[in-house]
């Protein structure tokens, strides 16, 4: 891994005036190169900002700027099989260039929305936080293939309109199908409210159902 310096002569003599733009010290860049990636699916993503993204090129190769100083992780996609998580240190101003990268097999979430009473649960969305795997739409059965990942841990969400969300913590290993389920549900109705008024809380294509002490849940219609 190698730092080569961005920063341009005149930014270092940018002392003598009033006021100093810091953006050039806040921020630099990542580069490298993917063995046998596919340009046509290949893309390196820094984990945690999924904007901060390049294409891999015919060769492999990549440039991520503006990328904030510190240690990242990058996510590495390949082809559709094969894929990377590396870490980086970004030095502020400098582009970390790193050594040639090798890809494993890719792991694979299957993930399963699971939401009594949801008429429709393509209308859900499934996400890898961080990655560009953030807006996926399940089939019919709640049901969605997410990856390709590299090894190493993620945090995966699942979301529907009136039910809530849900996630999850895991960790896969290079080629693992790892199988998630997250189960979403109907909110009680207006807590610490009673009678009609905690009743209005209840979402549409729902009824409300009285409790003991004058609280109310929301089932399905």
């Amino acid at each position: 891994m190698r730092a080569r310096t961005l920063l341009p002569l005149a930014a270092l003599a940018a002392t003598s005036c009033l006021v100093i733009d810091n953006t050039p010290f806040r921020y630099g860049a990542v580069s490298g190169q993917v063995a046998g990636a596919d340009p046509s699916v290949g893309l390196a993503v820094v984990v945690g900002d999924a904007k901060l993204r390049s294409q891999l090129d015919s060769d492999g190769g990549f440039f991520i700027p503006d990328v904030p100083v510190g240690d990242q992780t990058l996510l590495i996609v390949a082809t559709s099989t094969t894929a990377l998580e590396v870490p980086a240190h970004v030095d502020p101003g400098q582009t970390t260039e790193l050594d040639l990268l090798t890809p494993g097999p890719a792991a694979f979430a299957t993930v399963t929305v699971v939401a009594a009473g949801a008429p429709d649960l393509t209308l859900a969305q499934i996400g890898v936080e961080g990655t560009q795997f953030e807006e996926i739409h399940p089939d019919a059965r709640g049901t969605a293939r997410v990856g390709p990942l590299g090894a190493g841990c993620y945090d995966v969400k699942a979301e529907l309109s009136d039910f809530g969300s849900s996630g999850e913590h895991i960790c896969v290993s290079a080629g693992e199908e790892r199988s998630v389920s997250l189960q979403l549900s109907l909110p009680d109705a207006g807590e610490g409210k009673i009678g009609a008024e905690a009743c209005d809380e209840c979402p549409a294509g729902t009824e409300c159902v009285p409790a003991d002490g004058g609280a109310a849940s929301c089932r399905p219609g």
